[in-house]
């Protein structure tokens, strides 16, 4: 029984690494370099949703659904960005998030010192492939995806409830459900900028709209 168990264990482990490296492989094969800075070096594939968020109880509904009916669910192509490493880990941590216009994305900075990049607009991989399409044409990151992990790092961040931890990996468990309030490191509401005026507006402009819905359904 020991013995089957941990051969179990093992193909798991070599099931979710072989999982992890194709995800890896394939936004790399689509973007190329990294999305913001046009790095091509020093660049890491990074989840939009992270992991470890995967089957916890309070995901909303749609966006289970919307993993659920990805081809490699979590690890799809679509739930993820190639980001040079330090961008990587902001992006992970909520410093940074990206804000989709039409087609196209645009970066906001959560958190001062990456302000720099704010409004930056995402490099799209435009090369064209054999079937004539190009590389971000049908598989451009998920925008409800990202408007999910922008709602997030708002929210973590305008509550100081961010963390400096990292996995081994240094893939996206920042925004897991490890994170909690005394990991803080950050008072987010303490940085006033006209950036975090900016997302304090939206934020409230949110928060009355979704009171408006409660009282309309109670009513």
């Amino acid at each position: 029984g020991t013995k089957r168990s941990r051969q179990s264990s093992s193909l798991d482990a070599e099931y979710e690494n072989c999982r992890i490296s194709n995800f890896k492989h394939a936004i790399y094969k689509r973007d190329n370099h990294c999305v913001i800075t046009r790095n091509y070096s020093s660049v890491q594939a990074s989840h939009i949703l992270a992991r470890a968020w995967w089957g916890r109880q309070d995901l909303p509904l749609e966006i289970v659904q919307i993993v659920q009916y990805l081809p490699d669910t979590i690890d799809n192509v679509q739930n993820g960005l190639l980001l040079r490493t330090d961008l990587s880990r902001a992006f992970d941590s909520g410093a940074i998030s990206v804000e989709c216009q039409g087609n196209h994305y645009r970066v906001i900075a959560i958190t001062p010192e990456f302000e720099e990049y704010d409004g930056i607009m995402l490099d799209e991989n435009t090369r064209i492939r054999l079937d004539g399409t190009s590389w971000w044409e049908t598989n451009r990151p998920h925008k409800d995806l990202l408007a999910f992990h922008l709602r997030n790092s708002v929210f973590k961040h305008m509550t100081a409830a961010g963390s400096d931890d990292e996995s081994e990996n240094g893939d996206d468990e920042c925004l897991s459900p490890e994170c909690n309030a005394e990991d803080s490191a950050v008072d987010f509401n303490d940085m006033i900028t006209p950036k975090r005026q900016q997302i304090s507006v939206w934020r409230d402009s949110k928060a009355n709209e979704c009171m408006r819905l409660d009282t309309v359904q109670h009513s």
